[in-house]
């Protein structure tokens, strides 16, 4: 597999590499492990596998999003070898390990103190009375977990120059590429602006390039033009009035090539032209390329870095997340209506625009950050109104405009008369004569509880079904949904009730689409505080839901807590399903996971069918988490059981949650830097 100066060609999607040590092994030290990746290499975290005689411990690394990454944490005492596995594809990739050392424990504290006192203060406490355990999460959580408003020397840590004649050589012929036209425009105020960025653009290693500038109207003064003439003649630099169509922009450019849309005074990175081409050549049935962007301030420090999900329309016409760093083929463009130019330009999201009938297909998320934008309150304000616009449009969008499917509301539930009767309360506002609500009752004893059921089945939309024997969610969810008449089934916990009838709909409507298979609500703890916003793969280790215990009003990483958007999986203590895509998919696994992780487990196997889960905040429910039943511990055999089977089925999902980027931690409940 190795080839040379770092280079390999791996066979399968996940490699390994052995790592050697100059003295003995650091088998129950900390260690200090610090790597370079390409830039070519789609992002991914590595792996880390420590071998034990029992078999093996792996632990994810950081994702290399600028050049190269340190890894900090335990190696287990009766480690023999460690491997890592630095991609999750099959194809060429680079990689070296710059240092791997021991780390005193002394060197461990100040590392520790200098990024969260606190939690770090909290770890020693936990190892003086012996929790060494513990003690150990709180100190991996503090090298795992990076607030955003630290990002300038986050970024600053995993930063490297782009190297073409080393760890990123060329992996095609860049004299083959596309050429990459950048469209900007221009006027006498910033005419500054295009001189800067044709200087930076003839930095870039990638040489197939050029300008479209813009202008509202033609000729510009020559005391502008006669400065660039050498770009005009060499080509690197066209003008084109603002009233001019894109057929004149594209007239000289293969349907291969590339347009991206930019404003003056963004800049790129060195890497950034290289990376989209060897991208777009690699993925040559794409059309359109947009990757992440960054910010930075008028003291020079690099703020607000978007590091976006993978193509996720809902979230795209909803809050227009794609925003800068958008490049498109030149077939596919010319192909849109666009009568001018100036449609382009006026706003840096104008290409984002035509993206609304995109297909799946045909976009490509660029994991790198190929863009850096100049703070100007002008942008500030247009961002504000996309968000806006695109919040009222998706209302919009989600009006039932037929007949309201029937659904049926799932209700699993054993004696707690007092939270089942409250749910039930709750439910009768939004339930329209249609609906039913099938509760499945799991040998319920005491007497209060008959009571209640007398008296909820007097309704006729209210029908109840006796499933006794031991608490196995997943079975009876599924009977229940064998005996639903409903075309939407909607799982709903007893600890949940709703605060209006408004939560129903905005479930009912998105199950309906034909290309959606769970829907999750907007689960609050009854202090107000988020309990459910969307369920994030790996999180915590398996999976978990993410931006937790933060408050209600609080928009969202990207503004998506806004907007409805898709999500990798939704909790089933409120979960909306079209009945013939949860029979598709043979409902929960009852076998496998009948309490933890099977609703978790259905929506990536509703995925593998091509269904996309979605998270909608017009749903607004009140989740009394495990009242009714208690929770689980790690120490309890059955959760262990389902979580290490969980872990066996989708292993490699952490890698690579769609919906959260690849450098955002799984080590923090709030949205973090890794």
């Amino acid at each position: 597999m190795y080839c040379a100066d770092g280079r390999y060609v791996a066979k399968t999607a996940t490699p390994w590499l052995r790592l050697r040590f100059a003295d003995c092994l650091p088998a129950g030290r900390w260690i200090s492990l610090a790597y370079r990746a390409s830039f070519f290499d789609p992002l991914a975290r590595p792996i880390i596998r420590f071998v034990t005689p029992g078999g093996h411990d792996d632990r994810l690394a950081p994702a290399p999003l600028f050049g190269r990454a340190t890894w900090i944490g335990p190696v287990p005492h009766d480690t023999q070898e460690i491997l890592i596995s630095p991609v999750n594809t099959a194809g060429p990739f680079g990689f070296e390990v710059d240092d791997c050392r021991p780390i005193t424990r002394a060197t461990l504290v100040t590392k520790a103190l200098s990024r969260h006192p606190g939690r770090t203060l909290e770890a020693i406490a936990l190892r003086c009375i012996g929790r060494r355990r513990e003690a150990h999460r709180q100190l991996t959580i503090t090298f795992g977990s990076t607030a955003f408003e630290n990002y300038h020397a986050w970024r600053a840590e995993r930063w490297r120059d782009f190297d073409p004649a080393g760890l990123d050589a060329p992996r095609t012929d860049w004299s083959q590429g596309p050429h990459v036209r950048i469209v900007v425009s221009v006027d006498d105020q910033h005419i500054a602006h295009l001189h800067a960025l044709l200087d930076q653009l003839a930095q870039q290693p990638y040489p197939q390039w050029s300008v479209a500038a813009v202008a509202p109207t033609l000729p510009m003064p020559a005391r502008h033009m006669a400065d660039f003439d050498t770009a005009i003649s060499s080509g690197r630099l066209r003008l084109f009035d603002a009233n001019a169509n894109v057929a004149a922009l594209c007239s000289d450019l293969s349907g291969e090539d590339l347009i991206g849309v930019i404003d003056g005074s963004d800049r790129l990175p060195a890497y950034a032209l290289a990376v989209l081409a060897e991208h777009a050549m690699r993925h040559a049935a794409a059309s359109v390329f947009y990757g992440d962007d960054e910010a930075i301030d008028a003291r020079g420090r690099y703020i607000d870095p978007r590091l976006k999900p993978d193509w996720s329309p809902t979230f795209q016409a909803a809050a227009r997340y794609v925003g800068s760093a958008l490049f498109v083929r030149r077939r596919w463009l010319a192909q849109r209506d666009v009568p001018r130019l100036g449609m382009l330009t006026d706003d840096d999201s104008g290409l984002g625009e035509l993206l609304a009938d995109v297909s799946v297909d045909d976009v490509e998320h660029i994991r790198r950050v190929i863009l850096t934008r100049a703070i100007h309150p002008k942008r500030d304000t247009i961002h504000r109104t996309e968000r806006s616009a695109g919040r009222s449009d998706n209302r919009r969008s989600n009006d039932l405009s037929t007949k309201r499917p029937r659904a049926t509301i799932i209700i699993p539930s054993k004696d707690r008369a007092d939270l089942l009767s409250a749910c039930v309360r709750s439910l009768n506002m939004a339930l329209t004569p249609d609906d039913e609500v099938v509760i499945v009752d799991n040998g319920s004893v005491e007497a209060k509880t008959q009571r209640l059921y007398e008296a909820l089945t007097t309704d006729d939309r209210y029908r109840l079904i006796h499933r006794p024997g031991p608490f196995n969610f997943s079975f009876l969810c599924n009977e229940a949904a064998r005996e639903a008449r409903g075309t939407i089934l909607v799982f709903l916990n007893n600890d949940v009730t709703a605060r209006d009838g408004a939560w129903l709909e905005p479930l009912r409507s998105w199950a309906s689409h034909s290309d959606i298979g769970a829907v999750g609500a907007n689960l609050l703890y009854p202090s107000g505080r988020l309990q459910h916003g969307g369920v994030v793969i790996g999180l915590g280790g398996v999976a978990g839901h993410i931006d937790s215990g933060t408050p209600a009003d609080d928009p969202g990483y990207l503004q998506r807590r806004l907007v409805p958007h898709e999500v990798a999986a939704v909790t089933a203590a409120c979960l909306a399903v079209e009945k013939r895509k949860f029979d598709a998919v043979d409902g929960f696994d009852a076998e496998n996971l009948p309490v933890e992780l099977n609703d978790i487990d259905l929506c990536l196997r509703l995925a593998e069918r091509r269904w996309r889960t979605i998270f909608t905040p017009q749903s607004v429910l009140v989740h009394h988490e495990s009242a009714s039943r208690g929770r689980s511990t790690p120490d309890d055999e059955r959760y262990t059981r389902e979580w290490a089977f969980f872990r066996r089925r989708w292993g490699s999902c952490p890698r690579g949650d769609f919906a959260f980027h690849t450098a955002l931690s799984l080590m923090s409940i709030r949205t973090a830097l890794e």
